[in-house]
Parts: C-alpha cells; sequence; structure tokens
C-alpha cells in the first residue's frame, strides 16, 4: 500500500521506518530536509512540500499526518487544497476530541473524509509496533486496516467509532 505522510520527529519517523520494513510504500514530508534525507535512507520517496507529496500518490490517497495538534489546522488548510473528494487524511497526533469533529466536520464539507488514532507507546512504540485507537468511517478502517495493524504490536489496534472516537479514547487513556 502507497501512503502519504506528513511530519518526520520521533514518533513520524518511526513509523514510517516501521511501514518500510513491512513493506508499505511511503511518501515522506517535513520541513526539515534531515529528517527528509533519514527518511530516504531509509526507502522512503520524499516530497519538499504537500503539493508534490499530493502528486505522488495514485488513486484514493490516504496521508497520515503526524504534526505538533496546534499546527494541524495549518497543515490541513493547505494539504485539502491538493486533494480530490473521498481522500482520507488521518490525524495521528495527540489532538483535543473536540477539535477532531469540528476538523472532521469542515473537510466533510469538502467531500474529504477525515479519521483520527490515539497512538500509545512512545517513540519505542511508534519504531517497533503501538497501541492505536482509530475514529473515521468504518469502511475506511476496514480498508486501510492492514497499515494499522503493521503499526501495531501484536493485535494492539481497534475502531473507537466515528471521527473523534480515536482521539477521545486516547484521552482517557492517558
Amino acid at each position: 500500500m502507497k501512503i502519504g505522510y506528513i511530519g518526520l520527529g520521533k514518533m513520524g519517523m518511526g513509523m514510517v521506518k516501521l511501514l518500510l520494513d513491512k513493506g508499505h510504500e511511503v511518501v515522506a514530508t517535513d520541513l526539515s530536509e534531515e529528517a527528509r534525507k533519514e527518511a530516504e535512507t531509509a526507502g522512503a520517496e520524499t516530497a519538499t512540500n504537500l503539493e508534490e507529496l499530493t502528486g505522488k500518490l495514485p488513486g484514493e490517497k490516504f496521508i497520515w499526518i503526524m504534526v505538533p495538534h496546534q499546527i494541524v489546522d495549518k497543515v490541513l488548510g493547505e494539504l485539502s487544497e491538493h486533494l480530490n473528494p473521498g481522500d482520507v487524511v488521518m490525524d495521528g497526533g495527540n489532538s483535543n476530541f473536540k477539535e477532531t469533529l469540528r476538523r472532521a466536520a469542515e473537510l466533510k464539507e469538502k467531500d474529504l473524509v477525515f479519521m483520527d488514532v490515539g497512538v500509545s507507546g512512545g517513540p519505542g512504540g511508534a519504531r517497533n509496533g503501538a497501541c492505536m485507537m482509530i475514529g473515521g468511517a468504518r469502511d475506511k478502517f476496514d480498508k486501510y486496516e492492514p497499515l494499522f495493524k503493521d503499526l501495531s504490536v501484536g493485535d494492539g489496534y481497534a475502531y473507537m467509532g466515528a471521527a473523534g472516537a480515536g482521539h477521545y479514547v486516547k484521552m482517557v487513556h492517558n
């Protein structure tokens, strides 16, 4: 499976490397050139901006964003300009579930699908398998379940419900 990935910090880089280890194709981007080079060395294709990233993804796009919660709206605003109806955006950061509900409604108005995932396990889990609490459209969860399984420790992932549920469960977990 080929996905887009935005954010190559401690968690993002580990997850990208794990996806590559599991045979997925990843097109990744980050503001840091050093991070992009590290992702390339690991086997990812990289892009210097969001337009280039989306242009390298065929068909329905699945883009995982792993950025600080303070810049999610900025990333979504720019990213949504380069997406097509039905494309999927997954927020894997520590966003407040109320913000996730708002973002899901805003992207739905643009015919985009917004999903959320609470990720537990820190950088070690990101690299070797984390626990994941996933919210969003059930049909998209089913379609992309191989990604979640490959990023999780054992069977350490589950569908929690509609958009916002993943971040809500993560909040309770914390």
